[in-house]
C-alpha cells in the first residue's frame, strides 16, 4: 500500500459496504478534477494572555489527538474511526446528566509559556484554529479516499494557514522566509479568519484566509462548542434561533455529500428552495435548509451537520450511511459522547421542533425546524 493513501483495501472495502457512494471515486473519471475543502476558524481569543505574560490555553477540551501525535502521522486507526457511527451518548437523561458530562470535560486551562522553544509555539498556534486537528485528519482521509497526494505534517500545515494569514495583514510588507518569524509577529494580533483549505486535483494546496474581524475575547470554545447544548431546551420562540426550513425534494446520496468538497451544485439547489421558502413563510432572520435523501432520512443542512432530540431525549444525529457530511464537529461531539448516530425519520419531525445546527466556523446554533408550505 502506498505509505500516503491512510485507509488500506481491507479498511477501504468495510468502508465502502457501509457507505456504498465511496466506490465512485474510482469509478467516475469526473472526480478527478473534484476540490477537497477544509474550512475552520482562526481565533487568537481561543489562547489567551495571562497578567504574567504567558498564554493561557483557554480551549476547554483535550484533544482528541495530541500536537505530537499528529505530527508523528500515526493516522491508521484514528482516520478510519472517522467512519465509525459507534460512540454512544454518556447519559439517558437529558440536561441534567448533559451538563455534569459537559463538566467533566472542561478543564481548568493550562499555561503555556512561551520561550526559545520553537514547538511551543507550533503549540500555541494548534490551539488558535478550532478544531485543527480534526481538521487536518479528515483532509488526510479525504485525500485518501480520493487518492490524492497530501504529504504534509501538521507543522507544515500550520505553516501555511499562518502564512496565509500574514499575506492578508501584510501584502505590502516583505514576507519574511523564516515560518518562526511569521508565528511570533502574528502573537498579538487579535483579528479572526475563516480559513479554506483547497487539495486540488493537481494535488496542489491553496490555503486562504477571509477576514472576519477582531476578536473580543470571545464567544469562548465552551460557548461555540457547549453553550447552546446546555440551553437547548429554551423556548423555540426565540428571536436569535435561526430557521432550519425542511428541504421539499430529496438530495441523493453520494460522495459529494459524505466528504466536503467545492462541487456543490446539490447545497446550491436546495439553498434556493429554501429562499423561496423565505418568502412565503415571511422569514426576516438566519437560515439554513434541512436536506434528506431519497428514503426520505434526515441528512443535514446545506452548511451544517445537525441533532435533534428523540424520543428518549437523547441528542441523536443522523448516521454516515444517511449520506450525510462527517464533519468536524459532528466528530468531536460524538467523540466527546454528547451526540449519537441514529435515523431520523422525515415525518419524526414537526413545525417548531427544537434542532442544533453546527459547523467549523458557527460552532453550535440553537435553531427550529419549518416546513416549506405546500403549493
Amino acid at each position: 500500500m502506498d505509505s500516503n493513501l491512510l485507509i488500506d483495501d481491507g479498511h477501504r472495502a468495510k468502508l465502502i459496504d457501509k457507505i456504498p457512494w465511496l466506490a465512485d471515486v474510482s469509478q467516475n473519471s469526473n472526480y478527478s478534477n473534484v476540490e477537497l475543502l477544509s474550512t475552520m476558524k482562526y481565533d487568537p481569543s481561543l489562547i489567551r494572555m495571562t497578567r504574567k505574560g504567558e498564554y493561557e490555553w483557554a480551549f476547554p477540551i483535550t484533544k482528541l489527538s495530541t500536537f505530537k501525535y499528529l505530527d508523528e502521522n500515526k493516522f491508521q486507526t484514528q482516520v478510519y474511526s472517522w467512519l465509525e457511527d459507534t460512540q454512544q451518548v454518556t447519559t439517558t437523561t437529558y440536561h441534567d446528566d448533559i451538563k455534569k458530562a459537559i463538566e467533566e470535560l472542561v478543564t481548568s486551562g493550562k499555561t503555556i509559556e512561551i520561550n526559545d522553544d520553537d514547538n511551543s509555539l507550533y503549540y500555541l498556534y494548534y490551539f488558535r484554529f478550532l478544531l485543527l486537528g480534526e481538521q487536518f485528519v479528515r483532509l488526510k482521509l479525504a485525500a485518501s479516499i480520493f487518492r490524492r497526494n497530501f504529504r504534509l505534517t501538521l507543522r507544515e500545515f500550520i505553516n501555511n494557514l499562518v502564512n496565509a494569514i500574514y499575506l492578508d495583514i501584510y501584502s505590502n510588507e516583505q514576507i519574511p522566509n523564516d515560518p518562526i518569524d511569521k508565528l511570533k509577529r502574528l502573537l498579538d494580533d487579535t483579528r479572526t479568519y475563516k480559513m479554506r483549505v483547497l487539495l486540488k486535483g493537481d494535488n496542489s494546496l491553496e490555503f486562504q484566509a477571509h477576514h472576519l474581524g477582531v476578536s473580543d475575547n470571545g464567544p469562548t470554545a465552551e460557548k461555540l462548542l457547549f453553550g447552546e447544548i446546555l440551553t437547548f431546551n429554551t423556548a423555540a420562540g426565540s428571536d436569535d434561533l435561526w430557521d432550519v426550513i425542511v428541504d421539499s425534494e430529496p438530495t441523493p446520496c453520494s460522495i459529494l455529500t459524505s466528504l466536503k468538497t467545492t462541487s456543490r451544485d446539490h447545497y446550491a439547489s436546495a439553498r434556493r428552495r429554501m429562499e423561496h421558502a423565505r418568502t412565503w413563510l415571511d422569514i426576516s432572520g438566519k437560515t439554513e435548509v434541512l436536506i434528506w435523501n431519497d428514503k426520505e432520512e434526515i441528512m443535514e443542512g446545506s452548511i451544517t451537520n445537525i441533532a435533534i432530540l428523540n424520543k428518549d431525549g437523547e441528542l441523536v444525529t443522523p448516521p454516515l450511511s444517511s449520506g450525510c457530511l462527517c464533519g468536524t464537529m459532528r466528530y468531536y461531539l460524538m467523540r466527546k459522547k454528547l451526540i449519537k448516530a441514529e435515523t431520523i425519520e422525515k415525518n419524526f419531525l414537526y413545525e417548531n421542533q427544537p434542532i442544533l445546527i453546527f459547523n467549523d466556523v458557527m460552532g453550535v446554533i440553537k435553531g427550529r425546524i419549518r416546513f416549506m408550505p405546500k403549493v
